[in-house]
């Protein structure tokens, strides 16, 4: 299993238009084989600063979702929608235990 996980900030004049990307990103990435978790959340205190977490069944579906034309296109669209300060990484889980 595969986390991704980060954050970035959103530019206050575009905070609008990126919602819409992401939106729509998140929408054709939970039709993909091998996610189970797809999601952005926005800091409640105004900020701009957003969060990302992906929960993925393995590298390969991974791979495969980082080169489709959605996450592309989203990736090619990051300084017009106003993404900036991009801190996201990959987590590599060998177990997952119940709480």
């Amino acid at each position: 299993m595969l986390i991704i996980a980060g954050h970035f900030t959103v530019a206050p004049d575009k905070q609008e238009a990126f919602a819409a990307a992401a939106k729509e990103l998140c929408a054709e990435t939970m039709k993909e084989e091998g996610v189970t978790f797809y999601e952005f959340w926005a800091d409640l205190d105004g900020s701009g600063r957003y969060s990302v977490l992906e929960l993925w069944e393995s590298e390969a579906h991974l791979e495969r979702h980082l080169a489709t034309p959605h996450v592309t296109g989203f990736q090619a669209r990051g300084e017009e929608l106003g993404m900036e300060n991009v801190d996201i990484k990959r987590y590599i889980i060998s177990e997952v235990k119940p709480l």
